[in-house]
Formats: C-alpha cells, structure tokens, sequence
C-alpha cells in the first residue's frame, strides 16, 4: 500500500500505465460528473 498526495488527475494516469492492469477500481473522491467521468475513464482500460 502506498499513499500519494496528489490528485486523481495529475496522479492517476501515470499510476495506471505505471500498473499496467488493475483488478479493481473504486472510485472515492470527488462526486461531480465530470470528475467520476474522468476517473472511470481513465481505469477503464487498465481494468482486466
């Protein structure tokens, strides 16, 4: 387990192609349209 203090937008992309794949995503940040469309976006692909 690692903490980042950044958010998910600087933070995620890079953490994702980081990974690679992902088994899981929860998503538990801001509650906007436009910022959970941008997180499921954004795992999406990286989700097997």
């Amino acid at each position: 387990w690692n903490f980042i203090n950044a958010g998910s937008r600087e933070a995620l992309p890079d953490l994702l192609r980081k990974l690679n794949q992902i088994d899981v995503f929860l998503h538990d940040s801001l509650h906007t349209y436009e910022h959970m469309s941008f997180e499921y976006e954004t795992a999406w692909p990286f989700i097997r």
